[in-house]
C-alpha cells in the first residue's frame, strides 16, 4: 500500500498536465489519461554514513555523522518519452553542526521525435573523456567537501535544456540551455578562518537570456574511436572571491571586519575529448580552453589551457589506469602573495606598509585586495606558469567480486600536493555493501591542500542498501 501511494506522488509530480494526456502521447498511452503502475520503476537506497577526523586541537573527532535516503521514478510514455525524479534527504552531524537537508536531486523530462531528442528539468551533467581531471568541462558545478565516497554524490543538479539531433549513425551535435546558473561550492566553506573574516554567497544572477549558459556539443563515435568537440558560453562553474567590505581600526591598523564575497564571471571554454580502444586498453585524451569574458582584474583569472592523456586497461579482476594533467596559463604574471593574511592572521602594520612611510588605509585596502588576488590564483592553480601532474587507480575485485579494493591517487609536482583515496567495499548480499577507506590531501606550506587537507583528511565507514 505504502510502495502505491509512493508511486502515485511520483506519476502526479513528474507527470501531470495537458502534456501527457492529449495529442502525440494518446497513441502511446492507448485510451488512459494516466500511465499504469507498470510503466514506473522506483528504485531507492538508505545508508548511514560516518567520517572521523581531526579538530584543530588535535584530538580525534565525528567530523560527519548522517543518515540518508533516496527514492526515484523512472517513468515510461509509449516511444515517445519518459521521466525521471529522484529525492533525497539526508539528517545528522557535519563539522559540528546539526543539519537535516531535503533535495530534489534530480527531474527531468525526455521527449523523443525521431532523430530529434529533448530533456528538459534539473539534471547532473558531467562531460569529459579522462578519469580524475576534466578539462573540457567548465560548467558542471560540484561540491568537493561533501562527505561521500560516492564521486557521483558530489554532483550538483543543474535546470537545462538539452537539444540532441542525431545527424547520423556516427555523429550528433548537442544543444543545451543553461538558464539559471548553479555555482560550484567552495572549499572555503570548511576552512578554519580568523574571527574577523567572513565568506558572503553572491548575490543573485538574474534569470535572463544575457546570464544564461550555452553548451554546444559535436560527438563522432565509431568502432575506431570517440571524438567530441565542444564550445561553453556563460558563467563558470567555479566563482571567484572579492573584498567586499573591510573595516580596520584606525589606531592599530588591525581588521574588525573583512567580508569577502564570492562572485560569478563569464567565460568562453572549448574541449576537445577523444577515446580509442586498443585491444585490452583504452587510451583517452582530453585538452581545454578558458578564456574570462571580463575584464581580468574583475575574474581574478587568466586565460589558461589545459589537457590530460591516460591509458586504462582492463581485465578479469583487475582495472588499472595511469595519466599525466597539465596546464599552461596564458599572459602569466609572476605574483608570489602569501595568502597566510586571510588565511592565518594578521600581519603586523610594520610588514604592510613601507619603510619611512605613515600607516594609510589606502595602502592596507591594497594590501587585501593582494591577498584576494593570490588566493583566487592559489584555488584555481593559476598561480604558476606551469602545472604538471600524474595520476594513477587501480580497482581489483576478489571472490567473484565480493570485494573490491579501489587504490587512487594523485601528486602535482608543481604545487607539490598529494591526493589518496583508498577503500575496500564488501558485497554483502545483493543491494548491501559495506565501505571502509580513508580521504587524504597533503600540501606543502602555502598550498591549497595545507589549508584543505586538515579540515577534509578522515577515515570512514559506509553502509548502503539498495532496492
Amino acid at each position: 500500500m505504502v510502495k502505491h501511494i509512493v508511486v502515485l506522488i511520483g506519476i502526479h509530480a513528474l507527470l501531470t498536465g495537458d502534456l501527457f494526456s492529449q495529442g502525440l502521447f494518446e497513441s502511446s498511452l492507448g485510451k488512459s489519461d494516466s500511465l499504469a503502475l507498470e510503466n514506473v520503476t522506483i528504485n531507492g537506497f538508505a545508508r548511514s554514513v560516518v567520517y572521523g577526523g581531526k579538530n584543530n586541537d588535535d584530538e580525534l573527532y565525528l567530523q560527519s555523522i548522517y543518515s540518508q535516503m533516496g527514492l526515484s521514478a523512472d517513468a515510461k510514455a509509449g516511444e515517445y518519452g519518459d521521466a525521471y525524479a529522484e529525492m533525497r534527504i539526508r539528517t545528522g552531524n557535519e563539522f559540528n553542526a546539526p543539519f537535516t537537508e531535503l533535495e530534489l536531486r534530480e527531474a527531468y523530462v525526455n521527449l523523443y521525435l525521431g532523430p530529434l531528442q529533448l530533456k528538459a528539468g534539473k539534471q547532473i551533467m558531467a562531460w569529459g573523456a579522462t578519469s580524475f581531471i576534466n578539462p573540457s568541462d567548465q560548467s558542471s558545478p560540484q561540491d568537493p567537501a561533501f562527505r561521500s565516497p560516492i564521486e557521483d554524490d558530489l554532483r550538483l543538479g543543474t535546470w537545462a535544456l538539452q537539444t540532441k539531433l542525431i545527424l547520423s549513425n556516427s555523429t550528433s551535435l548537442q544543444v543545451v540551455w543553461m538558464p539559471a546558473y548553479v555555482p560550484s561550492e567552495l572549499l572555503t566553506d570548511v576552512f578554519e578562518f580568523p574571527e574577523y573574516l567572513e565568506f558572503h554567497d553572491h548575490d543573485p544572477v538574474p534569470l535572463t537570456l544575457e546570464n544564461s549558459g550555452y553548451r554546444f556539443n559535436y560527438d563522432v563515435r565509431t568502432g575506431y574511436f570517440d571524438m567530441s568537440l565542444s564550445f561553453f558560453h556563460g558563467y563558470r562553474n567555479t566563482p571567484s572571491i572579492h573584498t567586499d567590505t573591510a573595516v580596520f581600526d584606525s589606531l592599530t591598523m588591525q581588521p574588525e571586519m573583512i567580508l569577502l564575497k564570492k562572485k560569478p564571471y563569464k567565460i568562453n571554454s572549448a574541449g576537445l575529448n577523444l577515446t580509442v580502444p586498443l585491444g585490452n586498453y583504452l587510451i583517452r585524451a582530453e585538452a581545454g580552453w578558458l578564456q574570462p569574458v571580463e575584464d581580468l582584474n574583475v575574474s581574478h583569472t587568466f586565460p589558461e589551457i589545459s589537457y590530460t592523456a591516460e591509458i586504462e586497461q582492463s581485465g578479469s579482476n583487475i582495472t588499472v589506469i595511469a595519466g599525466y594533467y597539465g596546464k599552461y596559463i596564458l599572459d602569466f604574471e609572476k605574483n608570489e602573495v602569501d595568502v597566510s593574511g586571510i588565511t592565518d592572521e594578521f600581519p603586523d602594520p610594520s610588514g604592510i606598509f613601507p619603510p619611512g612611510t605613515a600607516p594609510d588605509l589606502t595602502i592596507v585596502n591594497e594590501y587585501i585586495t593582494e591577498q584576494t588576488d593570490g588566493f583566487n590564483r592559489l584555488y584555481n592553480y593559476q598561480a604558476k606558469e606551469f602545472y604538471h601532474a600524474v595520476y594513477a587507480s587501480m580497482s581489483i575485485h576478489l571472490f567473484h567480486e565480493l570485494l573490491t579494493i579501489d587504490i587512487p591517487g594523485m601528486y602535482n609536482f608543481s604545487a607539490s600536493e598529494l591526493t589518496m583515496m583508498p577503500s575496500l567495499k564488501f558485497n554483502i548480499t545483493d543491494g548491501l555493501s559495506a565501505r571502509f577507506g580513508g580521504y587524504y590531501l597533503y600540501g606543502k606550506d602555502n598550498s591549497l591542500y595545507a589549508l584543505a587537507g586538515p579540515e577534509l583528511n578522515a577515515l570512514y565507514m559506509m553502509l548502503d542498501l539498495r532496492f
